[in-house]
């Protein structure tokens, strides 16, 4: 009874620790992220702009519009002269919380998505990453604050609020590591069909959010992780094999939506296998020093996760290498961490260090990213997770060879303050004789973090006993840290995203009503700024295109180009427009802005270059290179003769043709034509899978016309032609993801049924 009694007493108040957990975890992130939405306007500030907004805002600005108006958004007709949007897997189609934010600026009745709403998404992330890694480290180590102090060294670290809130689909595909490990622990504990479900949740939706090269990160740590796991947990390779591949392939079945389609664009984009010297851009070798001075190689700080906590990560490699191994599942489990963080941190350099040589030949999925750095994630939850294990270890009772390596660390950290404040005090000498000053604030951090952690560690070594005191001490001195190096990174006074363009401005006077055509802005618009204001461009700032369109402005020539892809006006930094050979286009400057080097002119074209247009005579060209060296030859005219890879039945006539387009949508082109003979109609319109055709309400095949746009032979008489955008890779995904869900449900009800059955 009386056991009884204080079990019941113990619950609420482990409970009550949780609760308290989570309200520092919202603490600290409302001290970190406060002035993003604070009603004082003097006070308020915003995300940098970039690419989170030139990129991801523009481009949920676009899916928005497109929900509005009952369309679902699969083709952006703004970028690139038309982009797989639904296939860039970082337009985020099918990514619940994008969905969910969709939602409620739906409900709220927003006619535009705005900055703050991406921003709001973001900054939740952050906190959904502090409380999944909380959920994890709670099954790590035996102490609600060490659990917390890891859980705050991971989401306010400098890796996860640095860049990747900028780059917010690494963000929010990284948001979901800690569910991932935590399933695959789960997993090898109990090998049930739930489980297996957790698992595929939590890798389904790092796919669904974005970042093909994080979700990489995520799925080869979890194999691992689930690997190291079944081994402590003695599971058989069948069992364990049969668990975790079922997992991976159920979360595959869920993302298929996303996948296939992704999977497709990058088999046909600039994202094919990379050179080795590409593939292998990683951190400098120096920047390892900003693991203790913040800002001391670069503006982010993507290997600083505090001072306190690096202390506590190595007095937990200290303190298991005194132990046996052999009898402490905790020592095997900071083992494998550590051997974790030392490979991401190596694999981080590059091909700075020989070891990524090996990883670019064997390991799939290295051949097709670069930007190594990135691998500051695994570094950064490694060392999280080593954190929690020291804060553990020490807000417990200490042997007497624990104590004697807690008082060298301190020792060691009093002599490396000493050392850091002598060289401030060099930096300030040398600043009175001219040097850079900048040093000094940046080592004044480091010192002030050394001597407050060698303040609670002397503590903790004064205190034989666990004090909440110390408890609360460390929390205050982790959060501080991390808030205070980490927050203003990504901060500026608020901005216009999309500030009134002047040469947009003047287009537009210009532009007849229901005009159609596309701009060329040869790097004088900041981003996707012509897309924001509704006009469609044949660039932009997307990091993937299609590949046989970039080899199309590579090897083009400019003039062909602009006939080619429906140009009409020019933003440029020349003061005379030209073509490649130096001579000069006929064209009326509508608008010039600024002077010298800073110049931008906007022109308008005096030759007309249509949407569409047909041609009677076809050259047959099976290689795409030679297509575009043709097109490139003295000569060429686009609207007499088109190359394409293989016969198309034309005949010549000299007859007027016009042609009339009827509606255009991002996801359907109609037009109507009249032909005194068999002809091959072209659109500017980029060619890709999924766009289909009918004449006369009966299918026809797209011809791929010029090596990049798309064609239709069309018979003698009146023709209506549909084209629409119907990506059979994303119908095929849909099932799947569908078939996914129904096999999801039932590992997640199955454990139920059955035991009420039984």
């Amino acid at each position: 009874m009386i056991h009884d009694r204080l079990t019941m007493i113990k619950l609420p108040r482990g409970r009550l620790r949780d609760g308290a957990a989570l309200l520092v975890i919202l603490t600290v992130w409302l001290l970190f992220f406060w002035r993003l939405f604070t009603p004082v306007a003097a006070d308020r500030v915003q995300f940098a702009p970039g690419d989170f907004t030139q990129q991801f805002l523009a481009f949920r600005q676009f899916g928005y519009s497109e929900l509005q108006q009952g369309r679902w958004p699969l083709w952006l007709p703004c970028v690139d002269s038309g982009y797989p949007y639904v296939a860039d897997p970082q337009s985020a189609s099918f990514y619940p919380p994008a969905l969910l934010n969709f939602g409620v600026q739906a409900l709220s009745g927003a006619q535009q998505f705005s900055l703050q709403a991406l921003q709001l998404e973001a900054m939740l992330h952050v906190l959904l990453s502090a409380l999944l890694a909380y959920g994890f480290m709670r099954g790590e180590v035996r102490s609600r604050t060490a659990a917390l102090i890891g859980a705050l060294v991971f989401a306010f670290g400098g890796y996860l609020t640095g860049y990747p809130i900028l780059q917010l689909a690494v963000l929010e595909t990284a948001t979901w590591l800690p569910l991932a490990l935590w399933a695959a622990r789960r997993l090898a504990r109990r090998g049930d069909a739930r489980s297996m479900a957790w698992l595929a949740a939590a890798l389904a939706l790092s796919v669904l959010a974005g970042h093909p090269q994080t979700y990489t990160f995520i799925f080869y740590l979890t194999a691992i992780y689930f690997g190291y796991r079944a081994w402590r947990e003695r599971l058989t390779w069948r069992k364990a094999s049969v668990g975790f591949v079922g997992g991976f392939g159920l979360a595959v079945l869920l993302s298929a939506v996303q996948l296939i389609p992704s999977f497709e664009f990058a088999r046909l984009s600039t994202r094919g296998d990379l050179p080795y010297v590409v593939a292998g851009t990683g951190f400098p070798l120096s920047d390892i020093v900003q693991v203790i001075v913040p800002n001391a190689i670069s503006h982010f700080n993507p290997l600083y996760v505090g001072i306190l906590p690096l202390a506590l990560v190595v007095f937990a490699i200290g303190v298991s290498a005194i132990r046996r191994k052999g009898s402490d599942k905790a020592a095997r489990d900071v083992s494998f961490w550590l051997a974790v963080a030392v490979l991401g941190v190596l694999i981080s350099f590059g091909n700075n260090f020989a070891l990524f040589d090996g990883i670019y030949w064997f390991a799939p999925g290295y051949r097709v990213f670069h930007s190594q750095e990135r691998h500051a994630l695994v570094v950064g939850w490694a060392l999280a997770v080593l954190a929690a294990y020291g804060a553990d270890l020490l807000l417990h009772s200490l042997s007497r060879r624990v104590r004697h390596w807690l008082s060298r660390e301190v020792y060691g950290l009093m002599g490396l303050l000493l050392a850091s404040i002598a060289l401030l005090v060099l930096i300030v000498y040398l600043s009175t004789l001219g040097a850079d000053r900048t040093w000094a604030d940046r080592v004044t951090l480091t010192s002030i973090g050394l001597a407050a952690s060698i303040g609670w560690l002397a503590a903790r070594l004064r205190w034989a006993t666990r004090s909440i005191w110390l408890e609360l001490a460390l929390i205050a001195i982790v959060g501080l840290d991390l808030v205070t190096i980490n927050r203003a990174v990504n901060w500026v006074q608020p901005y216009d995203p999309f500030l009134v363009q002047p040469p947009l401005e003047a287009i537009r006077a210009d532009a007849p009503a229901d005009s159609i055509f596309r701009l060329h802005s040869e790097q004088r618009l900041p981003g996707h700024a012509a897309c924001a204001a509704g006009f469609n461009e044949v660039g932009g700032v997307t990091p993937i295109r299609v590949a046989q369109y970039d080899d199309f402005l590579k090897q083009v020539p400019r003039e062909i180009r602009w006939q080619l892809l429906n140009v009409r006006y020019v933003v440029t930094w020349r003061s005379t427009l030209d073509d490649h050979t130096g001579r000069p286009v006929d064209a009326t400057l509508l608008a010039q802005q600024g002077e010298g080097k800073d110049a931008t002119y906007t022109y308008r074209l005096s030759e007309e270059h249509p949407r569409a247009w047909v041609v009677h005579e076809v050259v047959v060209q099976p290689d795409r290179d030679a297509i575009f060296t043709a097109l490139a030859a003295p000569g060429f005219d686009p609207w007499r003769v088109a190359y394409t890879r293989s016969p198309v039945d034309v005949a010549l006539n000299r007859a007027p043709e016009p042609i009339t387009i009827t509606d255009v949508t991002p996801n359907r082109l109609d037009s109507v034509i009249d032909l005194e003979t068999p002809g091959l109609l072209v659109l500017s319109e980029v060619n890709y899978p999924g766009w289909t055709a009918t004449v006369n309400g009966v299918a026809a095949p797209l011809i791929e016309t010029d090596g990049v746009l798309r064609g239709v032979a069309l018979p003698a008489g009146q023709s209506r032609v549909e084209m629409s955008y119907q990506p059979l890779s994303l119908s095929v995904g849909g099932v799947l993801a569908g078939l996914g869900l129904v096999f999801w449900l039932a590992c997640l009800i199955w454990p139920t049924l059955r035991r009420t059955s039984l």
